[in-house]
C-alpha cells in the first residue's frame, strides 16, 4: 500500500472520526516515522507513554479547537433564528 502511494495521513481527530489506536514496537526501539525526503527514521516518543501522552495532548487540542469551532457555528444559527 505505501509503494502504490494508497495511504494518506490524518489528523488524530476529524469530524467524524478519532484515531486512537498505534502499533506496538516489538524491538524496543523508540516509536519513529520514517522520512522518505530524508531517508531516515524521525523518533516520535522514547517509550509508548511517552507516545501516548503526545497523542493525549494532540487530541485535546484538536477538541478545543472543534469546540471553538462548533460555538461560533451555534452563535452564528442563533443570529439566523432571531
Amino acid at each position: 500500500m505505501i509503494q502504490r502511494g494508497e495511504l494518506v495521513e490524518m489528523k488524530p481527530l476529524g469530524t467524524d472520526y478519532i484515531l486512537t489506536v498505534f502499533g506496538y514496537s516489538v524491538s524496543g526501539e523508540p516509536f519513529a516515522h520514517y522520512d522518505s525526503a530524508t531517508k531516515q527514521d524521525i523518533p516520535l516518543a522514547a517509550t509508548e507513554e511517552g507516545l501516548n501522552s503526545r497523542t493525549a495532548a494532540s487530541v485535546q487540542i484538536a477538541v478545543k479547537e472543534s469546540a471553538a469551532q462548533l460555538a461560533a457555528i451555534e452563535a452564528d444559527w442563533r443570529e439566523l433564528q432571531a
